[in-house]
């Protein structure tokens, strides 16, 4: 999947927002309109949104980087609210292992 791909996906079963794409931007469950520029795959800001949007709803979300000498480096990506989650993501980065992370955690097969 393309980050492309992965950042629409994330604005629409993460932060459930609703493509515009008329107008090239996203209106929000409040209605109003988000950015246009939405890319969690590469901005840590844009990332940190879908893991507080994940918080909202659960009571507890860990993210860590791990690193073994005998087996290559991943992030692991915990959730605890309603269902215990724990995710495994091997990424290049942070925001897009919490991209996919999220995605995971959401139910979203990738």
């Amino acid at each position: 999947m393309t980050h492309d791909e992965l950042n629409k996906l994330a604005a629409k079963k993460v932060m459930v927002w609703e493509a515009l794409p008329f107008l090239g931007c996203y209106k929000t469950s409040s209605g109003s309109v988000a950015q246009s520029s939405f890319n969690p795959c590469t901005s840590i800001a844009d990332a940190w949104m879908l893991v507080e949007k994940i918080t909202e709803t659960t009571e507890y979300v860990s993210i860590e980087w791990h690193r073994g000498e005998s087996c290559p480096p991943f992030w692991s990506f915990v959730m605890r609210g309603d269902k215990v989650c724990f995710v495994e993501i091997s990424a290049t980065t942070a925001p897009l292992a919490i991209t996919k992370a999220c995605l995971k955690a959401m139910g979203v097969e990738l």
